[in-house]
């Protein structure tokens, strides 16, 4: 159709890669084949991404290491089965079953994140806590949570 969008690619090592834009991140996709520079997002603040996109949780093997906006591939809510890191709603986290809790409708359910410090704040699943996903020295993410299983 002609209709796309140009993405810079990451500059940098493998093992340390880069993004020249202030609040781009690097996203490494296929085994490190493409290397995509796509803006960052904060889970806690709803439509911090671009339309259409939803803040996706990004890891680094198996540790969490910030967030990214990614297209979104679909609109799961708290409970609702996933299959895909980006296949929740924005603002929800997509998470194996033991750690959702009993309520799981699969093997992985989309939660929501939450704000550790907002002690006002109640988990919609049986059994949740808001559960920090960073270190509480973490400079950017101390306050960032999802509602787990404790």
């Amino acid at each position: 159709t002609g209709i796309g969008t140009c993405m810079e690619m990451c500059t940098g090592s493998p093992e340390d890669p880069a993004c020249p834009q202030t609040g781009f991140e690097c996203l490494q996709l296929n085994n490190g084949v493409l290397n995509l520079c796509v803006p960052g997002c904060y889970p806690l603040l709803p439509g911090s991404c671009p339309l259409g996109q939803v803040c996706t949780a990004g890891y680094d093997g198996d540790t969490l290491g910030g967030f990214l906006c990614t297209p979104a591939n679909a609109e799961g809510i708290s409970g609702e089965s996933c299959e895909c890191a980006n296949c929740c709603a924005d603002g929800h986290l997509c998470t194996d079953a033991p750690t959702y809790g009993p309520s799981c409708a699969g093997e992985s359910c989309c939660t929501e994140y939450c704000d550790v410090t907002d002690l006002a704040f109640t988990c919609v699943g049986q059994g949740q806590q808001c559960v920090a996903l960073f270190e509480a020295t973490d400079q950017y993410y101390a306050s960032v949570g999802a509602c787990m299983v404790p």
